[in-house]
C-alpha cells in the first residue's frame, strides 16, 4: 500500500510530446507513471505521475522543458496529498497504463503504516545487533581457546612442584632446579 504524497497531470499536444515528457520526467526524478489518457479532440494527451512532492515538482519541470522542444505543453497541475475522492478521476477507465493502481491511504492509515515500518526496521536492527554480538562472543571464545591450550601445555612441561610458570624446572628434573626449592 503506497501513500500518494503528490500527483501530477500534464496535458500535452500530441503523443510524441507526451512520450518525450514522460521519458524526461521519469528519468529526472523518482516518480511513477500512473498512465496517460487521450482527450477527445484537439490531439491532447494527459500524462499522470505520482510520487513525493519534491520529486513530482522536479520531474514535471524537467519533463516540460524537454517536451517544449518537441511540441507544446497545454497545461499542468501538481496536487500534494490528493484527496481519496479524486481516485476515480486519477485512475479512470480511460487511463492507459499499469493495471495496478496505488491505493491512497487516509492520514491515520499512513501513520499506522509508518509505525509498522519503523517497528519492522527496529526489529531487523535488533536481530542484526544480536547476531553481531553472538559472532563476537564466538570469536572471543575461539581466540581464548588456543591461549588456554598453550597455558595447559606449559603447565604440563613446567615444574610440578611449585606450578609456577616462571620456574624453568621440567618434570623429572631434580627438585633443586625449582626456583622455590629453598622456600
Amino acid at each position: 500500500m503506497a501513500k500518494l504524497d503528490a500527483i501530477a497531470a500534464v496535458e500535452l499536444v500530441g503523443l510524441p510530446t507526451a512520450i518525450e515528457f514522460a521519458d524526461s520526467a521519469l528519468k529526472a526524478a523518482s516518480v511513477k507513471l500512473i498512465g496517460y489518457e487521450y482527450s477527445k479532440g484537439s490531439g491532447l494527451v494527459t500524462v499522470k505521475l505520482s510520487g513525493d512532492v519534491g520529486a513530482i515538482k522536479a520531474a514535471v519541470e524537467a519533463g516540460c522543458i524537454c517536451a517544449e522542444a518537441v511540441g507544446r505543453v497545454w497545461s499542468k497541475i501538481i496536487i500534494p496529498r490528493p484527496s481519496r475522492a479524486l481516485e476515480m478521476l486519477i485512475f479512470s477507465k480511460e487511463t492507459v497504463g499499469p493495471a495496478h493502481k496505488p491505493q491512497v491511504l487516509t492520514e491515520a492509515e499512513a501513520q499506522e503504516a509508518e509505525v509498522q515500518e519503523d517497528e519492522a526496521q527496529e526489529a531487523e536492527s535488533e536481530d542484526a545487533e544480536a547476531q553481531e554480538e553472538e559472532a563476537a562472543q564466538q570469536d572471543e571464545e575461539e581466540a581464548e581457546q588456543p591461549v588456554n591450550e598453550e597455558l595447559d601445555r606449559e603447565r604440563e612441561i613446567s615444574c610440578n612442584l611449585c606450578n609456577d610458570l616462571a620456574c624453568r624446572r621440567k618434570k623429572g628434573e631434580p627438585k633443586s632446579s625449582c626456583i622455590h626449592f629453598n622456600d
